[in-house]
């Protein structure tokens, strides 16, 4: 994996040093299977082929993205002030239903990769680590659910959580911090772009297409 994203790296800083009129910048690929070896691989790609954030994708091998693992990274890309380029992953080998082996009609992607972008914000705020870590997270699919949902996940339904499991105890209101993540553009309808535009701000919306990555 380490070899891999080594490969990747060196080709896009090649791609970007001979086309700098086309390509201002690139995140980085990670072997997060290894993160001693993601940290390396980071600080190389930032400081040698200077490359201005890092692509993760969650969950991480399995992993939610608020595992205690990964705050070395965070801690990294916090002191250096770059971004997180946050994308999903699923396949059908998750299946929609217990009773069945793999999910149906590509739903794991249409639906499923949606899910797990505002699973992992969800986490990454209730657990703290943006409190813990200023980090500058880019969500692909515009914040995925949480323009539309954010009520939900910020009104009883939290108020709810913490009286039966206050664990974590926040420094402020939970909308804050939904609203410290960027958003890209990678979406389908113009009310949906327009939903994203409302809750994130122009401030926090970047351009952003699916291909090529």
């Amino acid at each position: 994996a380490t070899a891999l994203a080594q490969l990747a790296n060196d080709e896009i800083a090649e791609l970007i040093a001979r086309h700098p009129d086309r390509f201002l910048a690139a995140a980085a690929c990670l072997p997060m299977n290894d993160v001693d070896a993601a940290l390396r691989e980071a600080q190389r790609a930032i400081e040698t082929l200077n490359m201005k954030g890092v692509l993760i994708y969650t969950p991480c091998n399995g992993k939610p993205l608020d595992s205690p693992e990964f705050f070395p990274l965070y801690e990294m890309m916090a002191s250096y002030d770059l971004p997180l380029f946050l994308h999903p992953t699923r396949d059908d080998s998750t299946p929609d239903y217990p009773g069945e082996t793999k999910s149906k009609y590509r739903l794991f992607q249409s639906i499923g990769w949606v899910y797990e972008t505002t699973l992992a914000m969800a986490r990454l705020v209730f657990s703290g680590v943006l409190d813990r870590y200023p980090l500058k997270v880019i969500t692909h699919h515009c914040g995925a659910m949480i323009p539309t949902f954010a009520g939900r996940l910020t009104g009883n339904v939290w108020a709810l959580e913490q009286a039966s499991d206050a664990k974590t105890t926040l420094s402020r209101p939970v909308i804050d911090y939904f609203k410290m993540f960027y958003g890209d553009t990678a979406l389908h309808t113009l009310p949906a772009l327009m939903c994203g535009y409302d809750f994130f701000g122009a401030g926090r919306m970047v351009f952003g297409t699916d291909f090529p990555f």
